[in-house]
């Protein structure tokens, strides 16, 4: 059950140190070499891909939920910005925001970025911040909300992190804290948590509901299937 992949122990991916590190020596390597823009987490799985395909199907088919012109994205743990990267390529013309406790993550993602897509503004086409989203609001002090929030592993680095904010667990807090900046769509990608877990994570302060579940090719082992990874589409209920 969820609560007891919670009770894991803490993990140094769970630790800012170890990203700003990481992203230190990204942003390094991209530097002596731009085409270097770095890892893609889940790639084994094609998550990427398959989050923004289930992005574009969902665009076409309920332009109510994702609109390619005006919708906005916020991406939390942006990381080198890959997803966001994605998202734009795929045709989405709305304001991309990326947001990253890690300060190097924030600098890498701004190069990364600003190379791939040379005409566009920061700013007013797409904006990296750096802020603990988990430990303050101080960050979106004007109430900002985003029509779609992604999430491919952030919440899984979460879950490996020793830290309390007060009497809840860094998973615990996350989707209370995700539903101030959620407009409408919140779509997450694990490879720490089932299907039911991250179900009940997100949906048992009745603050979200499950939209849709993003299928992915099954292995079977001992005679029971499983996958790599999930993906999931939460909506608000409030």
């Amino acid at each position: 059950m969820a609560d007891q992949v919670e009770e894991l122990n803490p993990s140094k991916l769970g630790t800012r140190e170890y990203w700003d590190e990481f992203y230190l020596r990204e942003k390094s390597n991209f530097q002596e070499n731009p085409n270097d823009t770095g890892e893609c987490w889940f790639s084994d799985s094609n998550a990427q891909n398959v989050m923004i395909r289930f992005l574009e199907l969902l665009a076409t088919d309920e332009p109510e939920m994702v609109d390619e012109q005006e919708s906005t994205f916020l991406d939390l743990g942006t990381g080198n910005g890959q997803l966001l990267i994605g998202v734009r390529e795929a045709g989405f013309e709305g304001l991309l925001t990326g947001l990253d406790y890690s300060a190097p993550s924030i600098e890498f993602a701004r190069g990364v970025y600003a190379a791939e897509f040379p005409d566009e503004q920061e700013g007013s086409d797409y904006e990296f911040l750096h802020a603990d989203f988990l430990a303050s609001h101080d960050w979106n002090t004007t109430n900002r909300q985003w029509d779609v929030v992604l999430d491919k592993g952030t919440l899984d680095a979460i879950a490996l992190a020793d830290i309390k904010y007060g009497e809840l667990t860094g998973v615990q807090a996350y989707p209370r804290q995700v539903s101030a900046f959620a407009r409408q769509l919140v779509l997450i990608t694990s490879c720490n948590f089932t299907e039911q877990e991250l179900i009940k994570i997100m949906t048992r302060d009745g603050l979200f509901e499950v939209f849709k579940t993003v299928p992915y090719p099954t292995f079977e082992f001992g005679g029971v299937k499983g996958q790599t990874v999930c993906t999931i589409a939460f909506t608000k209920t409030k």
